[in-house]
């Protein structure tokens, strides 16, 4: 399942900070006094061969060979680096011993004796002073720059901003409105205290520079949780449904301002055991052109809750069309209270340009809903087949392990749960299951749009003409199988894809290929005899090329790629003499294969 705020909402939120940082700078070069954004290093060495370069503001100042060049020139750009002071600096060459020491501003930057001197050709003396000379050229003037163009925050909040200096000088704020913000010194810049709602622009002056730095007070771009606690399922626990958890509830919990984009950091926490408890502290940033940023720790508690998932009542199936060019809903049901379904959706891009496909849940009610959800995603991919196979088999592994987790849906509020990018030509597959746990009604929809449409404006139904792929409400979501076979047989357990074929009662559509239906398969192995006895399980293409899997005793057996009539044995289970054991089997047709795929199983003595 991929997740995370709406394509529209961050392209929407991009374009809005590109607008207020033009504007930004276009203030600050019609200003024509200040430079903002970070500085180049004033100060850097150069290597060269048998010698090394000192370099400040771009001009190299001093020049050193021999084997120590390269350690000295480190040594005094450091100090360099360090330089406090006027601009242009005051130079002093001291002899002493024969040696010549470089002061600038009263700062040592390093001695020449007559050994260095000699390397270059000249005596000490001359040679710190044509240094010097070269280092008061360099720094004609103080340089000054912010590590941010624009300082944003809320009343009652402050803001550092980083000012660099060079040579190092105390920084003068003015000119800005008392009203509105209160400033002070901080380590390494200024500190901003936000008093009301307004903008404004502070004045620094550092020596001979002056940077102008705009500022507004705005309300908060959203209004953070400080805790959230989620409900995950499985044994084990699934990490990428504990994140998943995670940062839906986070989401969920979060007021934002509208227009803004939130970002949730990296989550990483040990699994929970059934029954267990953990905790992780997950970072949380949002932005908005509009308001002031807002960043902070939401506690998360993850617990493991001993919830078994139920038969869905009813199958969606949302393949027609499978390849759109239109915006809009491609399919629409609800989920009642106390029900569960399963929705299967497969869909290709085929537009010129890329597209974004949804899953959202809307809780109208004016009761809060809590639903339990597990579920897949595979895609985007060019193979069909792959997409369908590999989402069938992320579900059924998850299905075997009863992992998900629960979602809290506030009344009357939309959620979108499952957001995935499209490119050109490309599909996606998606496995969503629901069962609302609590709450009146819960719809559920699957739209397609270009990304750079809102959510919101998309409401009509996708209308174009469609090869007739499957699409419905089904009233069968799983299958049960019981087998029995001795050795020495060989029995059919499934024709997969044609054990249910179930009808839409409003449509009268048959589900040709049973997609989004499990198969539990309940197999009973017989050896009688005096030896062991192997029990080979093997698939074979009826109609047409297929793939699939089948999970044996929670242990995955890929069929592979299976031509038209093609057969492949694809597990082996071993018997030891005069025994007789159940096997329990879960597989799904996976969307795109081309079925039935017929499964038999036969025992052969050893």
């Amino acid at each position: 399942m991929t997740t995370g705020p709406e394509r529209a909402q961050r392209v929407e939120g991009l374009i809005r900070w590109l607008a207020i940082g033009l504007a930004v700078g276009l203030a600050a070069a019609s200003a024509g006094i200040g430079t903002a954004g970070p500085l180049p290093p004033p100060v850097s060495v150069a290597a060269r061969t048998r010698g090394a370069d000192v370099i400040v503001n771009g001009r190299v100042v001093i020049s050193l060979a021999g084997p120590s060049a390269s350690t000295l020139a480190a040594a005094a750009a450091q100090r360099l680096s360090a330089l406090r002071g006027p601009a242009p600096p005051s130079i002093a060459v001291d002899v002493a011993g024969g040696a010549a020491t470089l002061r600038v501003n009263g700062a040592v930057i390093i001695s020449v004796d007559p050994a260095l001197a000699a390397l270059r050709g000249v005596a000490p003396r001359p040679l710190a002073a044509a240094w010097g000379r070269r280092i008061r050229e360099a720094i004609s003037h103080h340089r000054m720059a912010m590590a941010s163009p624009v300082a944003v925050l809320s009343p009652g909040d402050r803001v550092g901003v980083a000012v660099e200096v060079f040579p190092r000088v105390g920084i003068v704020p003015s000119g800005y409105d008392r009203r509105v913000i209160r400033v002070g010194p901080s380590p390494g810049g200024i500190t901003i205290f936000g008093l009301a709602r307004g903008s404004t622009q502070v004045r620094l002056r550092a020596g001979t520079a002056t940077v102008v730095l705009p500022v507004a007070v705005r309300p908060p771009a959203a209004r953070l949780p400080q805790r959230v606690e989620v409900s995950v399922t499985g044994n084990p626990a699934d990490p990428e449904f504990i994140r998943e958890a995670i940062r839906q509830a986070i989401l969920t919990s979060t007021s934002l301002t509208p227009g803004s984009v939130i970002s949730i950091g990296r989550v990483s926490t040990p699994p929970p055991g059934p029954g267990e408890r953990s905790w992780v502290r997950v970072p949380v940033t949002v932005r908005n052109p509009s308001a002031a940023p807002v960043s902070g720790v939401v506690l998360a508690t993850v617990e493991n809750l001993p919830l078994e998932p139920v038969v869905p009542a009813r199958l969606l199936v949302s393949n027609r069309p499978e390849t759109v060019t239109a915006n809009g809903v491609l399919f629409e049901e609800s989920l009642q209270a106390g029900q569960a379904v399963r929705l299967l959706y497969h869909h290709r891009n085929g537009a010129a340009t890329s597209k974004v496909i949804t899953v959202t849940l809307a809780n109208r009610s004016g009761d809060p809903a809590s639903v339990f959800l597990t579920g897949a995603t595979a895609g985007p991919s060019s193979d069909v087949m792959y997409a369908g196979h590999i989402a069938a088999g992320r579900f059924v592994s998850r299905i075997t392990a009863q992992q998900g987790f629960v979602l809290e849906i506030p009344r009357r509020s939309a959620h979108t749960f499952s957001v995935v990018d499209i490119p050109p030509g490309t599909l996606v597959t998606g496995l969503l299951q629901a069962q609302l746990l609590r709450g009146t009604e819960l719809a559920v929809t699957v739209h397609i749009r270009a990304p750079w449409l809102l959510a919101r404006t998309v409401t009509t139904e996708v209308n174009q003409v469609a090869v007739a792929h499957p699409r419905g409400v089904f009233h069968t979501a799983e299958v049960r199988i019981a087998r029995s076979v001795s050795v020495g047989e060989r029995i059919l357990l499934t024709d997969l894809g044609f054990a249910a074929t179930p009808t839409d009662p409003a449509t009268g559509e048959v589900l040709r290929g049973d997609y989004g239906i499990l198969y539990r398969l309940t197999v009973e192995l017989r050896n009688p005899g005096d030896r062991p006895a192997i029990f080979e399980i093997a698939a074979r293409a009826v109609n047409g090329p297929a793939r699939g899997m089948l999970f044996i005793a929670g242990t995955v057996a890929d069929f592979g790629f299976l031509r038209a009539g093609e057969e492949r044995f694809v597990a082996a289970i071993e018997l030891a003499a005069g025994e007789t054991r159940l096997v329990d089997m879960l597989t799904m047709p996976a969307a795109a294969s081309f079925y039935p795929v017929r499964l038999s199983v036969q025992g052969t003595s050893r």
